[in-house]
């Protein structure tokens, strides 16, 4: 927590962020998914690069996934693209879980997820697709900054999704 109430408050300290990434394989082992969440979110935020730490997130890839925490899974996602960290078998891994995603509820879960998957130009057709199913509650619920987010997503990956770019015409308008 103290390395997200630093990036939070926009107060980096390169010797803890240094002394943070140093410990990356304790954390990426035995961290929970939302320690994760948060420090890689941190050092994203900040623009502090730590690749040893991100390789050592993104091998906990199915745990990530499978965690029932949808923001933090997107916080995750948004850092590596943030930091345009490659991580294939990590965005491979949260887009296997297209349905736990859409049917969160979680409106800027999705934005996250949608802007990191377009930011790094990962294609995952299910996921999209899911999320584009989810229009009524995206435009009912999102923020312009979120729904702008997702359908700039959607443009950026080439996906088709005339619904919910007329729900958040109609939203916006």
């Amino acid at each position: 927590m103290i390395v997200w109430a630093c990036a939070t408050v926009g107060c980096e300290s390169a010797e803890l962020f240094k002394a943070v990434a140093g410990e990356y394989e304790r954390i990426a082992k035995t961290g929970k998914v939302q320690h994760l969440s948060n420090i890689t979110w941190a050092f994203a935020k900040l623009e502090c690069n730590a690749d040893a730490l991100f390789e050592a997130v993104a091998g906990e890839y199915e745990r990530i996934a499978k965690s029932d925490n949808v923001q933090a899974m997107s916080n995750i996602c948004w850092a590596f693209a943030k930091l345009e960290c490659n991580a294939d078998a990590l965005f491979e891994a949260v887009a296997g879980e297209y349905e736990r995603i859409a049917e969160s509820g979680d409106v800027q879960g999705m934005s996250n997820i949608c802007w990191a998957f377009a930011k790094l130009e990962c294609k995952a057709a299910e996921l999209f697709e899911a999320v584009a199913g989810q229009h009524k509650l995206i435009a009912g619920r999102g923020d312009v900054q979120h729904m702008s987010n997702i359908c700039w997503s959607f443009a950026k990956l080439d996906y088709k999704a005339a619904e919910l770019f007329e729900a958040v015409a109609g939203r916006t308008n």
